[in-house]
């Protein structure tokens, strides 16, 4: 550890990591905290949050942050958590979405290994994971998620390509694919669907299932297993970031929790 008090840096300061910093300054308030942001929001995110900013990795570096917490993309996943976990910083990662893509996963793990580095994954919005990771211990014939949103939470990704959002009046499905395919076309809305594979029968096999339901006011997440354990399903309601209305105010919670749990583990 650098100090006696926990410094935090977060990559990407859009809704998402605005929330989390905010959450973070009331769990951690004896904290120092820094981020990582594109070269023209430097001034910006000093001015407005009051911390420490940098537009390159090497310079977060060092700031010699005890943890970095992405909350930007499935770029930076795969561009710039590698390189922090091989100097040895610890990374949560919020945009599971990108280890859909080949290599990523794979890439990750060897970059905390080689760094003695802690890398954890936020579960984002979604619950249950502990049981599907106790039921991979046996063979699971099949696992399903379903993703439940209102029309507007679909805005800016390729749902726009399938329906016309304004004028949809019943639920409506317009994807059906595994995880490896939804993650990947829909980065900002389905990080969910690869905390569900990554837990259960990986990318390829679990099975994706998108509507967009004009009855519904909050986000909703079904899954569906069966196997040798039996079958469950659970489904979580969960309020949208007031922010930004594609991602869920528990997959900030996720995060928030991520980092305290990973803090308490350490001994901080």
């Amino acid at each position: 550890m650098t100090d006696t008090h926990p410094r935090i840096a977060i990559i990407g300061l859009g809704a998402m990591g605005a929330t989390v910093l905010e959450h973070l300054r009331h769990s951690l308030p004896h904290g120092a905290f820094a981020a990582l942001v594109r070269a023209e929001r430097l001034k910006e995110i000093q001015h407005r949050h009051g911390i420490d900013a940098f537009a390159e990795t090497a310079a977060l570096a060092n700031w010699r942050p005890d943890l970095v917490v992405e909350c930007a993309s499935h770029e930076a996943v795969a561009k710039t958590v590698p390189a922090l976990l091989q100097r040895g910083i610890a990374c949560v990662v919020a945009s599971i979405g990108a280890t859909a893509a080949q290599g990523v996963l794979e890439q990750l793990q060897a970059a905390a290994a080689a760094g003695g580095a802690r890398l954890v994954f936020a579960s984002g919005a979604i619950g249950g994971l502990d049981a599907l990771r106790c039921a991979r211990r046996a063979d699971i014939q099949a696992v399903t998620y379903t993703g439940r949103k209102p029309p507007h939470a679909w805005r800016g990704s390729a749902a726009e390509e399938e329906l016309d959002l304004d004028t949809i009046s019943t639920a409506t499905a317009f994807f059906h694919g595994n995880v490896a395919e939804a993650a990947l076309r829909y980065p900002k809305n389905t990080n969910v669907t690869a905390a569900v594979a990554l837990a259960g029968i990986g990318f390829e096999q679990t099975r994706v299932r998108l509507v967009a339901d004009p009855a519904l006011a909050q986000n909703m997440h079904e899954v569906t297993a069966k196997g040798d354990f039996g079958t469950f399903e659970f489904s979580i309601q969960n309020n949208p970031l007031p922010s930004n209305p594609r991602t869920s105010m528990l997959a900030a919670l996720s995060i928030e929790a991520s980092v305290i749990d990973y803090f308490q583990a350490v001994g901080f």
